[in-house]
């Protein structure tokens, strides 16, 4: 989701800038045990590059919601659904804070949306419409742990057009996970990234390791 002034330009070029970064939007989606005739929050969708992989996973009988506050973003999105005609994807123009969706969901993926996981009123307004032990997933940058001066300044260039700042950008999923009953996070990307994934609701300590194992390329640590 994009809130800056240059909206226009990085909507236009959002695509092209963060094509290297598609099969990481695509392993979020993996690691959910999604259901055909699932119903799906797409938090921060911008042009809508994980429609695919989610109108896969929740087949036509399943709907997925597509929200953000960019129109130029909701432009290219609403363009990329009628050319794929997916009858079962729709829109919400709003912010994360203030979007009302249609029905209660099953599940809810932030991608590339550091902004909205460090905004309380948005976590509450978006997980407070995720049915009980619903799934969540949450992937994008980071610091690299410890810290790599080359690697950081990637990140830095790579996010900045994207983020209004770096605050928390060394846990970035940490507000996510502090809503979660049980959740798990690995580092992806050579530590650039992060991948989460947990449930919402109550659950006993004991459940706290039920979340699906991240499926990233070895070398990769847990956290």
């Amino acid at each position: 989701m994009i809130t800056h002034w240059w909206e226009h330009l990085t909507a236009g070029t959002y695509d092209a800038f963060t094509s290297q970064f598609q099969p990481l939007r695509e392993l979020m989606v993996d690691v959910l045990p999604l259901e055909r005739g699932d119903v799906v929050a797409d938090v921060g969708c911008g042009t809508g590059l994980l429609f695919a992989r989610l109108a896969d996973a929740v087949g036509p009988t399943g709907q997925v919601i597509g929200i953000d506050a960019s129109t130029d973003m909701l432009e290219q999105a609403e363009r990329r659904i009628e050319e794929h005609q997916w009858s079962q994807i729709s829109l919400v123009h709003a912010p994360a804070a203030g979007a009302r969706l249609p029905q209660p969901v099953d599940a809810a993926v932030f991608c590339a949306v550091h902004d909205v996981l460090q905004d309380e009123p948005s976590l509450d307004n978006v997980l407070g419409q995720v049915r009980p032990r619903g799934w969540v997933g949450a992937v994008g940058g980071q610091w690299v742990h410890p810290a790599v001066p080359g690697l950081d300044l990637m990140v830095f260039w790579l996010h900045a057009p994207y983020v209004r700042d770096f605050h928390r950008f060394d846990r970035p999923w940490a507000r996510l996970a502090g809503h979660l009953a049980d959740w798990q996070v690995c580092d992806i990307a050579a530590g650039t990234g992060y991948l989460l994934v947990g449930r919402t609701g109550a659950a006993p300590l004991s459940d706290a390791g039920s979340a699906p194992p991240c499926r990233v390329a070895p070398g990769r640590r847990p956290r």
